[in-house]
């Protein structure tokens, strides 16, 4: 019922790194349901540092943190392009009113990215980069179904907030293979992300 009750106001769109097609960003006044492409909620700190919270793809929908209670802070970016699905906020809006199946839902999506945001605390508090960054490229691999990724050395260190220099290192150490500024995320990774339980 609640994929019935969104279908007629569903577009398919292309979205591309860092914005959609008219390269001006995810808008906010609609709400996009990744099919293939990678998402970040991102909050943007006073000495304009963009702090990355929590990836978002084919299983979430990137402007849902704004009906968590309270709202969580944050604007959407695409990390990595692909298709989404695009419906205006407006026609969701009115059918999270009416549809209750819409809104236990939603209230999954958010209780998803909450569990998320607690692991990514506690991994980042607790765990080497090397397995910080294995758990990160662990679940973009999961979020995206996709095996290669275009991430630079610097982009990667801005998502994990440490220096370039340590990402490279990190990245030496897994064995990851590097062609053309595609990632290849291969099996072993997991071996060495974190598997603790929280």
């Amino acid at each position: 019922p609640a994929r019935e009750a969104l279908s007629p106001s569903l577009e398919m769109i292309e979205v591309h790194k860092n914005g959609i097609t008219s390269g001006a960003g995810l808008r906010e006044e609609f709400i996009y349901f990744p099919l293939n492409c990678l998402c970040s909620i991102d909050l943007r700190m006073t000495d304009g540092f963009h702090a990355h919270l929590a990836l978002l793809g084919f299983r979430e929908a990137a402007g849902l943190h704004r009906y968590a209670n309270p709202p969580l802070p944050g604007t959407t970016r695409v990390l990595a392009g692909g298709y989404a699905l695009q419906m205006p906020l407006v026609s969701f809006e009115k059918q999270f009113v009416k549809t209750p199946e819409l809104q236990r839902a939603i209230q999954g999506s958010m209780s998803r990215l909450m569990r998320t945001l607690g692991h990514a605390t506690a991994c980042n508090l607790h765990h080497s980069l090397q397995k910080r960054l294995s758990r990160w490229l662990l679940c973009a691999a999961d979020a995206t179904a996709h095996r290669h990724f275009e991430f630079t050395h610097e982009e990667l260190a801005s998502i994990l907030g440490v220096r370039r220099e340590a990402v490279t290192e990190a990245l030496a150490r897994l064995s990851i293979v590097y062609t053309e500024c595609s990632w290849a995320c291969p099996r072993t990774l997991a071996s060495f992300s974190e598997t603790d339980e929280y």
